[in-house]
């Protein structure tokens, strides 16, 4: 890989929250050249090359060739010295691509400032093929293992060396290792890398080619702890959904990923990512329990270590409560114009609340206010009759803790409020054409007093009308002016609050209340017309003192209509007198009419 590629991993290690491993060092021989960041420590008859003729990447790569026949030493070492502890690694690519002798060796180590080894490859054939690794203590090997019987592959592998806490461990190609360390082993001073590759004998050669040579500082020190809380440790009046704030930072600018956590169970609340080190990390708690103390802390995490905060503590505020049985109407009937809608509400801390109605989504009544408690009601106005609907309330105390009541179903019925009228008197009765009188008594759901009262004749004429009209009273509708001896048909009409009702249609009947003499009575110029209440005939004896006759009235005609007002309902016969023979004529025989209605 290019110097360019490695630092953009990193820098995308970075941005994902983990810690940076940073490429300390980096050589491709892409220059074409190794002597900026390399001392050529090899012996007689050895010179390091860089070529193009094989590379692992790129275009160049160095060859380290013992020629056959000398005993020489073919060898680099970096010009700069790395610190040995636990993360650091030290990698390259290795190629062994000339071996015609046993006796010759390539290796792959780290040495101190006094050149004593302190982890080494080492690949040969001296006796039996082999691939070796060793850590060491004061220039002594302290372990060694055997990873592979064969020698660096013909091929590119990577090897590498990476320092652990309590070992060392080698990887070539698919074969690993790992070793053992002394107690002062991290002591021994820093390091840097040695490439080698040795002769030892005549007619034997030995060619080992190199590339991107590598060291990588992955040590890392743990974040500090998250400070400075908010809400600030043991915080009052917190809203239930509220914002936990820490304050982080890392000893090594590493990016954090940042964890809070609900200290009561446990659980995870949150966590925000990629935060710099020395700026605040925040999360949302939300739907917390009011009047509750809630334990919370966080963890800061560099992508290697973590560090976990204090315990941190606050308190939610009281928000507003609605008592639910106070709720009126929750589920019933009411009257359109008298609906007052109502609760209880109150605030254990004493806030001032404020209260909005809504009526099927839409708001009726608003910025009622309540302080620490009472009862928030409303009238809304324009409900229909007969109609469903559903309200709510939202009720928001001074800190803006809010309570909907959206989700407890409350609703009302309005009434039908349909006015009715019954017929008392009136129907198919018989009447004086002079004046006629319906009797109606109204009728409501729940109303006290009816707009309006109208009798209509078959056209729908408003023959006599009533208003505020009291129900469950009978009240009297005059029609005047009627001809006789006809049939009338006619309704009554109920107005109340825009309702109208009307009644089926009835009938009267007007009358011709006459005399039809049974014969002329001789030289009669004028009549005199008596009536008489009843039917029986033992009490028509007539003469003029009879006090069961009564004088109605005389006439030319021999028909005379009778509209005394002291008329009433009953039986009555009638009968005449010539009027200029008072003392002589006897009574003409009676008429007499049967279920008089005379109004």
């Amino acid at each position: 890989m290019s110097k360019k590629i490695i630092l953009y991993s990193v820098l995308v290690f970075s941005m994902l929250g983990m810690a940076a491993a940073d490429t300390v060092f980096f050589e491709g021989f892409e220059s074409g050249s190794f002597t900026e960041d390399w001392n050529d420590i090899s012996q007689s008859s050895s010179s390091p090359e860089v070529n193009d003729d094989r590379s692992y990447e790129g275009t160049y790569s160095l060859d380290l060739y013992a020629s056959p026949g000398s005993s020489t030493a073919n060898r680099l070492n970096t010009k700069d010295f790395y610190k040995i502890e636990p993360g650091m690694k030290f990698q390259t690519y290795l190629k062994m691509y000339l071996d015609d002798g046993c006796q010759n060796s390539a290796s792959y180590g780290i040495r101190n400032s006094e050149g004593e080894a302190l982890a080494s490859f080492s690949s040969s054939c001296w006796s039996d093929p082999y691939l070796g690794v060793r850590t060491y203590s004061d220039g002594n090997p302290h372990e060694e293992k055997e990873i592979r019987n064969t020698e660096f592959s013909n091929n590119w592998e990577k090897v590498s060396i990476e320092f652990r806490d309590n070992e060392v461990y080698f990887q070539a190609g698919s074969d690993s290792a790992v070793l053992d360390i002394p107690e002062n082993y991290y002591q021994q001073g820093d390091a840097r890398i040695r490439l080698n590759t040795n002769g030892w004998g005549s007619g034997h050669a030995k060619g080992t080619a190199w590339d991107n040579v590598k060291v990588i500082d992955n040590t890392n020190s743990d974040p500090y702890k998250p400070t400075n809380p908010a809400p600030q440790q043991g915080a009052e009046e917190i809203g239930t959904d509220t914002s936990l704030e820490a304050d982080v930072s890392d000893p090594d600018s590493d990016k954090m990923n940042v964890t809070f956590y609900n200290a009561s169970n446990g659980a995870e609340i949150a966590t925000d990512t990629g935060v710099n080190s020395g700026s605040t990390a925040s999360v949302q708690w939300e739907g917390l329990e009011v009047g509750t103390t809630h334990r919370w802390y966080a963890v800061a995490d560099d992508g290697s270590q973590t560090e976990k905060s204090e315990t941190w503590n606050f308190t939610t505020q009281n928000e507003p409560e609605v008592d639910e049985s106070s709720v009126s109407p929750s589920s019933e009937e009411t009257i359109p114009d008298e609906t007052t809608l109502s609760f209880d509400a109150s605030h254990d801390d004493g806030d001032t609340m404020y209260v909005t109605f809504f009526v099927n989504g839409s708001v009726v009544g608003a910025d009622q206010e309540i302080t620490g408690s009472g009862t928030a009601s409303v009238t809304p106005e324009n409900l229909n009759a007969s109609s469903f609907y559903t309200w709510h309330a939202v009720v928001e105390d001074q800190e803006g803790n809010k309570v909907n009541t959206e989700d407890s179903n409350w609703n009302f019925t309005t009434k039908s409020g349909n006015p009715d009228a019954e017929i008392v008197y009136g129907d198919g009765k018989n009447y004086n054409p002079n004046s006629v009188i319906i009797d109606v008594k109204t009728s409501h759901d729940y109303a006290e007093k009816i707009d309006q009262l109208k009798l209509l004749n078959n056209q729908g004429t408003v023959v006599d009308k009533v208003q505020n009209v009291e129900t469950g009273k009978t009240i009297s509708l005059l029609w005047e002016g009627l001809e006789q001896d006809r049939r009338y048909n006619w309704t009554v009409q109920v107005k109340h609050d825009g309702e109208t009702f009307n009644t089926n249609k009835f009938n009267l009947t007007t009358l011709t209340v006459g005399i039809n003499l049974a014969y002329e009575i001789e030289n009669a110029e004028k009549y005199n017309i008596y009536r008489r209440e009843g039917l029986e005939t033992e009490s028509a004896n007539f003469d003029y003192g009879n006090t069961d006759y009564t004088y109605i009235g005389s006439d030319t005609s021999i028909e005379l209509i009778d509209a005394s007002e002291s008329l009433s309902e009953g039986d009555y016969c009638y009968l005449a007198t010539s009027e200029n023979m008072r003392d002589e004529s006897p009574p003409s025989n009676e008429f007499c009419i049967q279920d008089v209605s005379l109004r």
